[in-house]
């Protein structure tokens, strides 16, 4: 494995995280609304005082989500410009790789040539 490889491995696990994370934060936000929804039908002292707090959540919830998109997006970025390093060095080999056995093949006929040439 190739240091190329072993770097495109890691952005891709970084970019499970960073989807799991977002996950997690989208759930919490899910849950935290239901719950507003649920104290909107409650609605006495206790229950407008937690609804005010569930709303101070929901509101850093949301940056938190901005914020992880924003990470969710450069870490995809930084996958894909890896992924086509790798891409382009494979590229690169494949087509070394004709020129390589080319010159080992250039190096073993002109001694060959010239023996055929002082026989004749």
């Amino acid at each position: 494995m190739s240091a190329l490889d072993a770097l495109v491995r890691l952005q891709r696990w970084q970019l499970d995280e960073r989807r799991r994370e977002l996950g997690d934060l989208d759930q919490l936000a899910h849950k935290l609304r239901q719950e507003a929804e649920r104290l909107d039908l409650d609605r006495n002292g206790h229950a407008v005082e937690r609804g005010q707090r569930i709303a101070q959540s929901l509101a850093a919830i949301e940056q938190q989500i901005a914020l992880a998109r924003e990470a969710l997006g450069g870490a995809y970025q930084e996958l894909k410009r890896s992924e086509m390093a790798a891409a382009s060095r494979i590229l690169q080999q494949r087509r070394a790789a004709p020129r390589q056995q080319q010159r080992a093949g250039d190096e073993t006929s002109p001694p060959t040539y010239q023996r055929r040439r002082r026989q004749r």
